[in-house]
């Protein structure tokens, strides 16, 4: 009897098991989004999910699968809209949606990330209010950042802020002109690549980005009869998880805004 009582105590005393450890006993760092520090770069993949329903003119949800780039069929993470349907049918360059970042490749899996994008305008030169913003939160609900397109003259910016409001990144096409015109060479000639470069905000020159995010072409079915696109997401070098987590969540931002058919 005190043998098994003393072995009982001894374990209540041993602590927690690891899983159950929060911040303070990983070092400080958030545990939830920890899984995404081993890999160096995603390939975002949106699948071809409602493609019949997009053809008959309502924005389908969006569903998106992610690998790595080395290894793009093999895949980490999986992410699901979730939306109105008479928001997508009526107003789906405006609507209000909310993602999430699942671990594993399919739906079910442990919350990694969380976007909230409220209804707003979609992004125009000179448009001084209802700009695009987004919140980001772990899948605690504890807060990541914000990112916003805020007033612009010719190119938009992307300005992406951590949850202490500090400025990380301005994320945007490359430029040339004096950042009048898109530099539609930035990546080679016909290669049907769209750049978008990160860049740190007290250096936002042309030739001075730190990472990329780059929408690759699908083949000339899936860019003619579907607006399923894929992504490569290079994050700037030492990014750490939370980083990654906040690239991850405009990648899908430049998604919603940039790449679905209904904002044409």
């Amino acid at each position: 009897f005190f043998s098994r009582a003393f072995f009982s105590a001894s374990s209540i005393m041993s602590g927690p098991p690891v899983q159950m450890m929060g911040k303070e006993q990983m070092g400080g760092k958030n545990s939830v989004t920890s899984c995404l520090d081993p890999y160096p770069d995603f390939w975002v993949k949106q699948t071809r999910r409602g493609c019949c329903q997009e053809l008959m003119g309502c924005e389908a949800l969006t569903e998106f699968k992610i690998a790595t780039i080395d290894q793009p069929a093999q895949d980490i993470l999986y992410s699901i809209e979730d939306s109105d349907f008479w928001c997508r049918m009526c107003c789906a360059p405006i609507r209000p949606w909310k993602q999430t970042v699942t671990l594993g490749d399919q739906a079910g899996g442990q919350p990694i990330i969380k976007m909230d994008v409220p209804m707003a305008c979609h992004p125009s030169p000179i448009q001084c209010c209802f700009h695009k913003t987004m919140t980001i939160m772990d899948g605690n609900d504890s807060p990541l950042g914000q990112a916003e397109v805020p007033f612009f003259w010719c190119i938009p910016v992307v300005k992406l802020h951590d949850q202490t409001g500090n400025h990380k990144y301005n994320i945007h096409m490359p430029t040339c002109w004096g950042g009048l015109c898109v530099d539609c060479c930035a990546e080679g000639c016909c290669n049907c690549k769209v750049p978008f470069y990160i860049y740190k905000p007290e250096n936002d020159e042309p030739e001075q980005h730190v990472g990329k995010i780059i929408k690759m072409w699908r083949g000339l079915g899936d860019e003619l009869f579907t607006d399923a696109s894929n992504f490569q997401l290079m994050p700037p070098q030492g990014s750490d998880m939370e980083d990654k987590a906040r690239l991850l969540a405009v990648t899908m931002l430049i998604n919603s805004i940039w790449f679905e058919k209904n904002n044409n």
